[in-house]
C-alpha cells in the first residue's frame, strides 16, 4: 500500500475524466502519457478527437456545463443498478475462501512436518504469483486472446474444482499411504489459487471499472472494495472457528458450492468488455 501511495502523484488524470469537463488540451497531454511509445502521432489524434466527441455531444468544449447529477451521492451510486452490481462483484470474488487458504494453509494441510507444510504453503503463494503474473499480461486488450469474461468464467470454474478436490481428498484418510497425500493437497490449493488469479482475482476489478458509469464510478468503485475487503476479513475471521466446529473439508467444501455458484453467475452477468469502449459499454 506504502508503493501505490508513493506513486499516485506520478499518475496522469484520466483522458475520459478530463473530456467530460472540456479540458481538451489536458485530457490531450494525460492520453499521450498513457499511450504505449510506438503509437503514432495520428492514432493518438484520432484517439483523442473520438474521445472528445463521444464525451461532449452537441455541446461547446470550451464551456463547462456539469450536469446536475454529475456527483451524486453515495447513496445514488451504491444503489443504482451498476452499482449493485459491482457491489455483487466485489463480494463474489472473495466469497470463495481464497483468502483462508492463504492464511491457514499450514493448518488445514493434514500430516507432514513443519517444514513440508511450510514449503507446501510457499508452493501455494508461487502458483498465485505467477498466476497474477500472467493475468497482467493478459488483461491487455491486445493480448487477451482468451477475453477476460472467458478467463473469469473458466478461472472461477478452476476455483470450484480444485477446492472440491481438496475437500474430497482432505476428508479421506486411508487411501492414501502416509506422505502421499500432503502433495495431492497442495496441488489441489495451489490449482485453486491459480485459477483465482487469472480470472476473478484480478478482472472483478477490471469490469467494475468498466461496466459503471462515469459518474457513478468513483463511489461504487470504493463501495465495491469496501465490501470486498469486508467480505475477505469476514472469510478469514470465521475460518478457523468454522473448520473446528465442522471440519475442514466440510468447509472447504462449502466454499465450493460458493464457486460453483459463482461461476454461473459471472457466466450470466459478465459482458465481453475486450475491444469495447466504455463509451459502448455504458451506452
Amino acid at each position: 500500500p506504502l508503493l501505490f501511495v508513493l506513486a499516485c502523484p506520478f499518475l496522469p488524470e484520466s483522458p475520459r475524466w478530463l473530456a467530460t469537463r472540456r479540458k481538451v488540451a489536458a485530457a490531450r497531454r494525460a492520453m499521450k502519457a498513457l499511450a504505449k511509445p510506438t503509437a503514432t502521432r495520428e492514432a493518438l489524434d484520432a484517439a483523442h478527437e473520438a474521445l472528445v466527441d463521444a464525451n461532449s455531444p452537441g455541446r461547446p468544449l470550451s464551456r463547462v456545463e456539469p450536469e446536475e447529477d454529475d456527483d451524486p451521492t453515495w447513496a445514488a451510486a451504491a444503489c443504482s443498478r451498476r452499482g449493485r452490481y459491482a457491489a455483487a462483484l466485489g463480494v463474489v470474488q472473495q466469497a470463495t475462501g481464497t483468502e483462508a487458504i492463504l492464511y491457514f494453509a499450514p493448518t488445514v494441510l493434514p500430516g507432514g512436518s513443519p517444514r513440508e507444510k511450510f514449503l507446501g504453503n510457499v508452493g501455494v503463494g508461487l502458483a498465485k504469483f505467477v498466476g497474477e503474473v500472467i493475468a497482467s499480461y493478459l488483461a491487455d486488450a491486445e493480448t487477451a486472446f482468451l477475453g477476460r469474461r472467458t478467463m473469469t468464467i473458466w478461472g472461477s470454474g478452476g476455483v470450484a474444482l480444485g477446492l472440491f478436490a481438496f475437500a474430497a481428498l482432505s476428508g479421506d484418510d486411508g487411501a492414501f499411504a502416509p506422505g502421499a497425500r500432503l502433495p495431492l493437497l497442495v496441488g489441489a490449493l495451489s490449482f485453486t489459487m491459480l485459477s483465482f488469479s487469472l480470472g476473478p482475482g484480478p478482472f472483478s476489478t477490471v469490469f467494475v471499472n468498466e461496466v459503471v458509469p462515469t459518474k457513478h464510478r468513483a463511489k461504487s468503485s470504493a463501495w465495491s472494495c469496501f465490501l470486498n475487503r469486508l467480505t475477505s476479513a469476514s472469510v478469514a475471521l470465521s475460518f478457523l472457528s468454522l473448520s473446528t466446529t465442522f471440519g475442514a473439508p466440510m468447509v472447504f467444501l462449502a466454499y465450493a458450492c460458493v464457486a460453483s455458484a459463482s461461476t454461473v453467475f459471472y457466466a450470466r452477468t459478465l459482458p465481453d468488455t475486450v475491444g469495447v469502449s466504455l463509451e459502448e459499454l455504458q451506452g
